[in-house]
C-alpha cells in the first residue's frame, strides 16, 4: 500500500475529511519556496551578466509565498531531474 492510500485510510479512521485536511495544509504550506535551482539561476544572472531581473522576480515571488500567481508555475516546481546530485556550499 502506497503512502497516499495509508494517509487516506488514516484520515478516514480519524473521521477527518480529505478535503478539509488539504485546505488546512494549503493555509500553512507555501506555494513558493526558495528552491536551490531558482536561487542559483538568479545569482548566476546577477553575477555573470550583472542582470538583476531574475533576482528581483524571485524576491517578489518569495515575499508572498502563499499567493498563487499565474505565470509563476516554474517557481513552484521541483528542480529538473539530473544524474548529477545538486550540491550547495552552505552545508545543505
Amino acid at each position: 500500500m502506497g503512502w497516499e492510500q495509508r494517509w487516506r485510510k488514516r484520515l478516514e479512521q480519524e473521521g477527518v475529511a480529505t478535503e478539509e485536511t488539504a485546505q488546512a495544509m494549503d493555509r500553512v504550506d507555501p506555494i513558493y519556496i526558495p528552491r536551490n535551482h531558482k536561487v542559483e539561476e538568479a545569482l548566476a544572472a546577477a553575477t555573470d551578466q550583472a542582470d538583476m531581473t531574475a533576482f528581483s522576480k524571485l524576491l517578489i515571488i518569495l515575499t508572498r509565498p502563499f499567493e498563487e500567481v499565474e505565470g509563476n508555475e516554474a517557481y513552484a516546481e521541483p528542480a529538473p531531474a539530473t544524474n548529477i546530485p545538486y550540491q550547495t556550499f552552505c552545508g545543505t
